[in-house]
């Protein structure tokens, strides 16, 4: 996971999106065809792979919407929990 953020320090993604939820805020960014995300309310900023959006493992970018759900790796526990369903969305 350690190389996978430096990979994100290191280049560009594709595209960025705020993405506020019913549990939290998010950065979700889209590199090499999968969401990286970084909770913006807390205090740890490590990046973690979105495992699934709208319950499917092989996810687009137009499959995040509003009312969509997406789970992820959480980077301190190293297991998979809710981001929660999504209320609004900003491409930034």
């Amino acid at each position: 996971m350690l190389f996978k953020q430096k990979l994100l320090e290191s280049i560009e993604p594709q595209r960025s999106f705020l993405v506020t939820t019913s549990e939290s805020k998010f950065m979700l960014y889209w590199v090499d065809d999968v969401f990286y995300a970084r909770k913006t309310t807390g205090l740890d900023n490590r990046y973690a792979l979105v495992m699934t959006l709208n319950g499917k493992k092989w996810y687009k970018e137009k499959d995040l919407d509003i009312g969509a759900e997406f789970e992820y790796v959480h980077p301190r526990l190293g297991r998979i929990v809710s981001g929660g369903r999504v209320h609004h969305i900003t491409i930034r």
